[in-house]
């Protein structure tokens, strides 16, 4: 029996100031396939200027 598990969960938070965004993100990757399991955390960090086209 192949049994798939995939669990995917992010959070982010995002502040302008000015021209300027600045955002935080945290996240989570959870993939189960029978007795293997793969698990990746995700935290960043940006600083950015949106382009508005």
């Amino acid at each position: 029996m192949n049994v798939r598990i995939l669990f995917l969960l992010y959070f982010f938070w995002e502040v302008p100031f000015g021209p300027i965004n600045w955002l935080v993100g945290v996240g989570i990757i959870d993939f189960k396939q029978n007795h293997f399991g793969v698990q990746l955390r995700i935290f960043e960090i940006a600083l950015y200027v949106p382009i508005d086209l």
